[in-house]
């Protein structure tokens, strides 16, 4: 389809072809200024579009696009204002996320532009009872060590700093010192905090707890 205004000078053809529609205002062969409409809606400009007499987009940048509107100056001065504001930083969260600690916890992540890798989390460690004098009181399910695995690829190795605390101890029937100690057997990895015991210095067995709830506070790198 061809359409032709007669009385134009410049000779300004409307066509379509191959699902396009062209508007030429120089004529059929001149493809200088045109605008095409695609079959998805979008159009292209290969001339500068005006808004009252002035440039909104120029086209006729090379490799880029000039918006001079009011909005978009306003747009592209608070974008060129966020990313000062980020490359000021000295440091930034780039992600996180949760990972299953096992049985009733949950670790929380968090990566930081710098390098750093942090996680923390509670977990509970159900019933626990002596395992035996010879351990002076330290206590655990089914034995008195108890590992912990980290969130999986979060550190790259051994992390920098490891805390391991007793957040509450139910079922005891007295009230008691009681810590968390790290025990070599198993050391600390990239993907796991390493051996650790429950301890208490009130009696030279601990009794049985209804529940344990162990907090953990892990740092190290991520790369």
């Amino acid at each position: 389809m061809v359409l032709r205004h007669t009385t134009d000078t410049n000779n300004t053809v409307l066509s379509a072809s191959g699902g396009h529609i062209y508007l030429r205002p120089r004529g059929t062969s001149d493809t200088t200024n045109e605008a095409i409409i695609y079959p998805d809606g979008s159009v292209n400009f290969t001339g500068a579009v005006k808004s009252g007499g002035a440039n909104i987009i120029d086209t006729a940048v090379a490799g880029a696009k000039t918006y001079t509107d009011s909005k978009f100056n306003s747009l592209n001065t608070t974008v060129s204002s966020h990313t000062t504001q980020l490359s000021n930083m000295k440091d930034y969260i780039t992600a996180t996320g949760t990972a299953s600690m096992g049985s009733n916890g949950t670790w929380y992540w968090t990566k930081w532009n710098s390098g750093k890798a942090e996680c923390y989390g509670c977990r509970n460690f159900g019933s626990m009872k002596t395992n035996s004098s010879s351990y002076n009181g330290m206590f655990g399910n089914g034995g008195p060590l108890q590992t912990q695995t980290l969130p999986s690829g979060l550190f790259i190795s051994r992390p920098d700093y490891i805390s391991i605390e007793p957040v509450e101890i139910g079922g005891l029937t007295q009230e008691m010192p009681i810590q968390v100690i790290k025990v070599y057997s198993t050391p600390a990895s990239a993907t796991n905090t390493g051996s650790f015991a429950l301890y208490t210095t009130g009696w030279s067995n601990a009794p049985t707890v209804s529940s344990s709830y162990i907090g953990f506070h892990v740092i190290g790198r991520w790369k």
